[in-house]
């Protein structure tokens, strides 16, 4: 057996309870241990009271012991199982008498059981464990031993054994004191064991360089000291190194030190070695016992990790898209950024539980790493341990964050904590492989409120920010936080990173942990909205605001950088020259960008050199701070390089910001106080939606201030409200803490306002939605149902204003948002058409027609566009419509005016927004039933006229059964993105195509029937028509005629068949005597500026007339001297009938006696049924008598 005592300490303790207890010893060399105590264990205790001093023994050992003094009680050595007092045990007891004990617990909690054994003189006492076995022994002299009991015990491979003493009564206190003490066991002590962290290492002249030697198997009592000395020449990188002595303390595992690499033109080795090792259990050299350090010639130096930018594939915007923006300017769907339905915990934090990282079951961040989602067994999703650092890495990060930042609570009940989504990018994603081969290791965003919020202004916070210090965020089409993305992170796993918890971070690796603690702080907004070059707003061109962040930059002792506009709250302009942007260290006597944090010296910012251009400025320009400027600084976290092996943490520096930007930070009193609010599309938290109609009278809508503070943070207040589209619609302050809010055309309304709070920094812009209704079914919005026409009245056409005629302002019911006509601040009614996006115009000029005018429909990309309300059933119809543009400039190109059929949903579709992005598309995307109809494609022009070919498009189209559409929407597609293009629709048909002749017809011999009716027909075009009967297989012209704008004319005014048409009615009256075909045809006379090519839907139909029976007929059957016998045919029950048989005699009788004198008679049988009177003539001779 060896000895353990140098390795690990003894320690004592009390089992059970005492009032009086002390043991005294050297933990590492107890030569002699003294205890003292009141303690009482009772035979046939199932728990021991008993102060014991003791040390761990794995596998077989034993420990002996001169029990030299005892003052009463007990005294002996044990083993035990555990150190918990009702642990299984054996021990080997004194009274310092004539007899040595036996005290056994077989079972855990059992009882203790008692046996005596004489054992004359003894002074020494020794209890050895054997596998199953216990055996107690006594001694008089140490060294002979008699064995006194040899007891099967089942007890776990490590035990402890010690010694232990308790009183008999708790009245008296014992003392017993034990020396000569030993301990040995059977299992081997793993030999302590030194060697070099590293076998090699890389540098160059000028560096310096951390050695480090790890120590396994360490002894407490015997701490190891190892030199560290150099066997090789010193020359030249080390001149005058000093062998270093390392010492290993309680609980080191590796001791560095560093040395600093004189600088040299040459290369050279050197190696390291250990020596005057000393401490330990048998301690050794390990595995690498040398180091060898390899120094380069000096080369320019390794340019450092950088914190990167975006560079994002274009986005296709699809019909019906909302955009959102990160803060390098990139465009992003709402669809890219929705959450997948399918995600799995594996794809996040939770496979990792609070014992693994600390709190991350209460992070309110949520991680989503797409590596897992595509399972592209790269970067998060590496095969193995590697993935799985590296994801804990990312949890352990945020979960740091959601415990230094507290989250405010939502004001409205029963939405819990508030989440933020976290998107991890792919390894394939175009963000991680732009930076492969490049110094960028990493990158990140938030994202910032869709277009339609940043376009309005105000201080623009990121979304992370707006859940945190909300408690909640909805984004515009009321998308649940939850349901998004809030900002994304990139990594290039290409790099080397350390990913273990403990330091120092290897020289030849970046710390993950620092990186993307670092790119966090830019997710939650520590990020610039500062164009680097210009200056500008680096979000969409529509924006007139900065970032959160960048209102607190200012140059050092000078102006702001940028700064709220005098006029317009909502703007805020660049308050410096763009050429000052990045003279901060540029040289160092130059005014230095710096950001003042709320107490303390200000803290400085990169701002770069403009020397290093936009796509590098981008994202790193007033985002980070600066380490070296004007002298040393901290090495911030968020400076814009990261060292190799270097981990770095959140300092003052960057709390403070962060506390500037209205996080509650951890330790720190008197953060920002932001008046922070949520957007408002109900009254209230939970109540109506803001919703009107107006139908007959302009309606108004009173809405109480306090349902949109609902959502809000406490004790916020509403400032700056205003409408959106102030041409749109006006805003009344009626006392009372309530607004009426009054529009003059349907559409989704926004009002905004700015939530303010004495003593805090303003908020971000909320916008109000209000949805307004217009009663469709009404065309005009008058007191008729008839159109609005300037020209020719097309009672067919279902536009009821087809022409554009503007309705006398006196009265405004609606109008399509024209910023001419409401510089009076009132609202025109143009009957019958709507705003569908942006503020289409009324003009008076160009007009297809006078005294009307026409829809102006400007577009720069996606702009404006209009709808009518109509009412298309399943059917065939023809769409006519003109359109031009004008572009103010010499351009060539065109732009395409599209007419599409739809229902009712676009009514609450609109936008509002002039060259809104995806406002076209975002009606498109929402239409429950569509139905293109046709576009017409119209080259550039400087100045717009209607006059020439190619201005008007004719379609012809069919809505099929079972399908209705409300509405004919007009909107614009391609154009120009550089430059406004301004496109004009006018002389708007939507014509059902009525033309056919109906069912085959069946009627009674000698009826007339009527054929055609009036049919409808596009404005200014004329329509030959032509009928035709069907005899003996061929078609025999019986009448043409000619239409145009409803009236009909003879084609051959001479023509008697005229006489059988109404050139009213446009009705054909014929009455055929046998079953008969009739055929119409039609054809375009005159083109009257129909597109070339066109061509009418149908041009030819047919009815067939069936005679139902035969016609009444009379006939001779004999004359025999003046007695005729007639026959008469066709004569049906219900037929009234007579003949007249021409000598003045008219009867029913079909036998009629004649004179004898020979003659020529007329008989006539008169035949009358429903469809009239009908006559046939015969002629009778009479021949006489022979």
């Amino acid at each position: 057996m060896s000895s353990k005592v140098s390795c690990a300490p003894w320690q004592d303790l009390l089992l059970g309870s005492a009032t009086t207890y002390s043991a005294t010893y050297d933990e590492c060399a107890p030569d002699t241990v003294v205890i003292s105590t009141n303690a009482v264990t009772a035979s046939g205790a199932t728990s021991d009271n008993q102060e014991i001093v003791y040390q761990e023994l794995c596998g077989d050992g034993q420990l002996i012991a001169k029990v030299s003094a005892l003052s009463g009680g007990y005294a002996g050595l044990f083993v035990r199982e555990s150190n918990a007092a009702g642990a299984r045990k054996g021990a080997i007891m004194t009274q310092k008498g004539s007899s040595v004990f036996r005290h056994l617990r077989i079972t855990t909690n059992g009882i203790q059981f008692q046996a005596s054994y004489t054992a004359s003189g003894h002074q020494w006492l020794k209890i050895n464990r054997s596998g199953t076995q216990v055996i107690g022994s006594w001694s008089t002299n140490g060294t002979s031993w008699n064995v006194a009991f040899n007891t099967a015990l089942s007890m776990t491979d490590c035990v402890v054994i010690g010694m232990a003493a308790f009183s008999t009564s708790s009245g008296t206190t014992i003392n017993a004191t034990f020396t000569n003490i030993s301990v040995a066991q059977s299992d081997t002590i793993p030999a302590t064991e030194v060697a070099f962290a590293d076998s090699t290492l890389a540098a160059q002249g000028g560096d310096t360089v951390q050695i480090c030697v790890n120590l396994e198997n360490p002894c407490y009592c015997s701490p190891v000291s190892v030199d560290v000395a150099l066997a090789t020449d010193s020359l030249p990188h080390l001149t005058g190194y000093a062998p270093q002595a390392l010492t290993f303390e309680e609980g080191d595992t590796v001791q560095c030190f560093t040395v600093v690499l004189e600088e040299s033109d040459s290369s050279a080795t050197y190696t390291f070695e250990l020596t005057n090792l000393e401490g330990g259990n048998n301690s050794e050299i390990g595995a690498i016992g040398e180091l060898v350090l390899e120094v380069e010639t000096n080369e320019a130096e390794e340019e450092p990790g950088l914190c990167g930018s975006f560079i994002k594939d274009s986005t296709l915007i699809s019909e019906g898209d909302k955009l959102f923006y990160d803060r390098f300017g990139n465009t992003y769907t709402d669809k890219e950024i929705l959450k997948s339905s399918n995600l799995t915990e594996e794809c996040g934090c939770g496979e990792f539980s609070n014992t693994d990282i600390s709190g991350v079951e209460e992070s309110y961040f949520k991680l989503t790493f797409d590596d897992c989602v595509f399972e592209t067994g790269g970067g998060f999703d590496q095969a193995g341990a590697t993935g799985v650092a590296r994801r804990k890495v990312a949890c352990k990060v945020f979960t740091y964050l959601s415990q230094l930042i507290t989250p405010k609570s939502y004001s409205c009940e029963g939405f819990g904590l508030a989440e933020v989504n976290v998107r991890f990018m792919d390894v394939n994603s175009p963000a991680v492989m732009q930076y492969v081969g490049t110094a960028t290791l990493a990158g990140a965003s938030p994202y910032f409120d869709n277009n339609s919020v940043v376009q309005e202004g105000g201080i623009l916070d990121c979304l992370p920010w707006r859940v945190i210090n909300n408690g909640y965020y909805t984004a515009f089409d009321q998308i649940a936080s939850s349901a998004i993305f809030h900002g994304e992170m990139a990594v290039d796993f290409n790099k080397t990173f350390y990913l273990d918890d403990g330091l120092p971070v290897p020289g030849n690796a970046y710390d993950l942990y620092s990186v993307l603690l670092h790119e966090a702080l830019h997710f939650l907004g520590f990020a610039s909205l500062i164009q680097p070059i210009t200056g500008i707003p680096n979000l969409s061109a529509d924006a007139i605001s900065y970032g959160r962040y960048d209102t607190f930059l200012k140059l050092a002792g000078g102006n702001n950088v940028v700064a709220k506009d005098m006029v317009n709250p909502y703007q805020w302009n660049l308050n410096i020259p763009a050429g000052d942007l990045h003279k901060s260290c540029h040289p160092t006597d130059n005014i230095d960008m710096v950001f003042p944090p709320l107490t303390g010296t200000d803290i400085p910012v990169y701002t770069g050199s403009v020397s290093d251009g936009g796509a590098f400025l981008n994202g790193r320009a007033f985002s980070h701070l600066h380490p070296n400027c004007n002298g040393t600084t901290p090495n911030y976290l968020m400076k814009p390089e990261f060292d190799l092996g270097m981990r770095l943490e959140p300092g003052e520096a960057e709390l403070k910001i962060l506390c500037a930007l209205g996080y509650n930070i951890t330790g720190i009193e008197d953060c920002a106080c932001i008046a922070s609010g949520n957007h408002d599309f109900t009254e209230g938290c939970d109540g109506e939606p803001f919703e009107m109609e107006i139908c007959e009278e302009a309606g108004f809508l009173d809405i109480d201030l306090a349902d949109l503070l609902a959502n809000d943070q406490p004790g916020v207040e509403v400032s700056y409200l205003t409408s959106t589209t102030p041409d749109a619609n006006s805003i009344e302050d009626i006392g009372g803490g309530m607004i009426r809010f009054i529009p003059c055309a349907p559409g989704l309304h926004q009002l905004k306002y700015i939530p303010t709070k004495d003593g805090c920094t303003d908020g971000s812009t909320v916008l109000i939605t209000i949805k307004v209704t217009r009663c469709i079914d009404d065309c005009t919005f008058f007191s008729t149902d008839d159109p609005v026409n300037a020209g020719y009245y097309n009672p067919c056409n279902l536009v009821c204003n087809p022409e554009v005629v503007m309705n006398n302002p006196g009265e405004p019911h609606e109008s399509v948002a024209s910023l001419e006509q409401n510089i009076f601040g009132i609202c025109y009614d143009l009957p019958g058409w709507f705003s569908a996006t942006g503020t289409p115009d009324y003009l008076a000029l160009p007009t297809v027609t006078a005294n009307s005018g026409s829809i102006q429909l400007q577009s720069r990309g996606d702009g404006e566009s209009v709808f009518t309300p109509v009412d298309a059933g399943p059917g065939t119809y023809f769409c006519s419509f003109y359109a031009t543009c004008a572009t103010g400039n010499t351009s060539s190109g065109s732009i395409s005016i599209n007419a599409k059929l739809v229902d009712d949903n676009i009514v609450s579709q609109f936008s509002r927004h002039t060259g809104s992005p995806g406002g076209v598309g975002q009606i498109n995307e929402s239409l429950g039933e569509s139905l293109f109809l046709s576009t017409l494609t119209v080259p550039f022009t400087q100045t717009a006229s209607f006059a020439g070919s190619n201005r008007r498009k004719v379609s012809c189209v069919e809505v099929p059964e079972g399908e209705t559409y409300d509405a004919l929407w007009f909107y614009t597609s391609g154009g120009s993105t550089s430059f406004t293009v301004r496109s004009y629709v006018d002389q708007v048909e939507l014509i059902p195509d009525n033309f056919g002749l109906g069912e085959d017809l069946t009627i009674p011999p000698g009826c007339e029937i009527e054929l055609g009716k009036t049919f409808c027909m596009l404005s200014d075009v004329t329509i030959h028509y032509e009928w035709f009967e069907e005899v003996d297989n061929a078609l025999v012209s019986i009448m043409a005629y000619n239409v145009l704008n409803g009236v009909a004319t003879a084609d051959d005014p001479e023509d008697p068949d005229n006489d059988d048409f109404d050139f009213d009615t446009q009705i054909l009256t014929v009455t055929p005597n046998q079953t008969t075909t009739y055929v119409l045809q039609r054809s375009i006379a005159t083109p009257n500026n129909l597109p070339a090519g066109f061509e009418l839907c149908t041009t030819e139909d047919e009815v067939v007339v069936e005679i139902e029976e035969e016609m009444p007929g009379l006939s001779l059957v004999s004359e025999n001297c003046g007695l005729v016998t007639f026959s008469a045919t066709g004569i049906l029950p219900g037929h009234i009938w007579s003949i007249d048989y021409g000598n003045g005699i008219t009867g029913t009788s079909l036998v009629h006696k004649y004179t004898l004198t020979p003659d020529t008679y007329t008989a006539t049988l008169t035949v009358t049924n429903d469809c009239g009177t009908i006559e046939i003539p015969l002629e009778v001779s009479i021949e006489g008598c022979p």
